[in-house]
């Protein structure tokens, strides 16, 4: 029978022997007469018998028969071929997923250079880790514990002013100032045991009383989580540098992030913390052994271990007026000439633009450089109070 074949070189196999297909494309039997003298060792070329006929004369054709070989990957040079071509592609596959750098020859060739690092071992995927960050928080000149309050980022903080504070005359809950807090964060391992998150559920603060159901329920569970949430960026366009959201939905990956700092007896107000409820759920702060009474013990000798009772410390690193920070010499007087800091519907200010498009990114990234130069002005930039520390992702669920 004939058979046809598409690429040079293929074989058929007749009768239990290989035909040797011809230069058309044509495979054509073997006298069967021939393999009964076959031999395992296929001959040289010119030793082989040829076949004429007059079939094959009318195709012009010499054919060779050889007795069947042994498919190659059978063979003992087969199965090392194989074995050193699985290998070779083994390590090609490892060195293309650890690109490095480029580099172009003379003739204009260029090749890629490969690490062989293996990427850095991230603690924070298999349990609560220790993250210290920057959080800032307006407030009035009243002072008072860093412990049942709410924070934010830098681009948080910048939202709550503008969408909250400026808009109001005189500004609202008197705010006067942008105070800078280092913050040293390890949450409980219970709640990462359960949810698998280094930040918990965010909870609002009102003069020290959480003000969400159900909230203590959360740390009689799980120890004094430290919560965070992500305002929407629509309403006032403030972005972090960095990634701050663990779901980029809508393109809103870097938005602002405000945080909750869970205190003693946080189930009531200011003036109303029995020493009982005080004592039955102490708050997350972790304190040094200093007692501000006796002046004895260490300031610097706290440690956020992240038990039940020590999640969070806090340090003062500075604070900016709200005045210097928009470019006004005297609040009262401003105000009392008849100006505005900054007008919702109309997307301005009278007496300043520092508010002006509240929409606008650009504008409110330069506001957000703004304070972060004031800091620098007013503390300095060190080691201990770099200008940026950025705050990590919020993975709230």
């Amino acid at each position: 029978a004939l058979g046809h074949f598409g690429a040079t070189g293929r074989r058929m196999r007749t009768g239990g022997y290989e035909l040797l297909r011809n230069g058309r494309g044509q495979g054509l039997p073997c006298d069967r007469e021939m393999a009964a003298n076959g031999h395992p060792m296929v001959p040289p070329l010119d030793s082989r018998r040829t076949m004429q006929s007059p079939l094959y004369q009318h195709l012009g054709q010499e054919v060779a028969c050889r007795p069947p070989s042994t498919p190659f990957f059978q063979t003992q040079t087969g199965l090392m071929t194989l074995v050193a071509a699985v290998g070779a592609g083994l390590v090609v596959f490892f060195l293309r997923s650890h690109p490095n750098t480029t580099t172009t020859t003379s003739l204009g060739t260029t090749f890629m250079q490969y690490s062989t690092t293996m990427a850095p071992y991230d603690p924070c995927k298999l349990g609560p880790c220790l993250r210290e960050f920057y959080m800032y928080r307006a407030q009035s000149d009243v002072n008072y514990p860093m412990e049942n309050v709410n924070a934010a980022s830098l681009a948080g903080v910048m939202w709550y002013l503008h969408n909250e504070i400026v808009q109001s005359i005189p500004r609202k809950y008197d705010v006067t100032r942008v105070m800078r807090l280092k913050v040293t964060l390890k949450n409980p391992q219970a709640w990462w045991d359960a949810h698998h998150t280094q930040f918990g559920q965010y909870v609002a603060f009102d003069q020290a009383m959480c003000t969400v159901p159900n909230c203590q329920s959360i740390w009689d569970t799980y120890g004094a989580v430290v919560g965070c949430q992500a305002p929407n960026s629509d309403v006032a366009n403030y972005q972090a540098a960095r990634q701050t959201t663990l779901r980029c939905d809508n393109g809103h990956c870097n938005d602002p992030v405000w945080y909750s700092l869970p205190g003693p007896c946080p189930s009531a107000y200011y003036g109303y913390k029995t020493q009982e409820c005080t004592d039955q759920f102490p708050g997350g702060f972790c304190f040094s052994s200093y007692n501000e009474t006796t002046g004895l013990g260490d300031k610097d000798d706290w440690e956020v271990t992240g038990a039940w009772n020590c999640s969070y410390h806090v340090d003062w690193a500075g604070q900016v007026r709200l005045d210097d920070l928009v470019g006004i010499d005297n609040y009262t007087e401003f105000v009392a000439a008849g100006y505005q800091e900054y007008d919702k519907i109309q997307d301005a200010g009278y007496g300043t633009d520092f508010w002006n498009d509240i929409h606008n990114l650009t504008a409110g990234q330069i506001r957000m450089e703004r304070l972060k130069d004031l800091f620098v002005e007013k503390v300095g930039e060190n080691a201990k109070f770099p200008r940026d520390l950025p705050e990590p992702v919020c993975d709230a669920p």
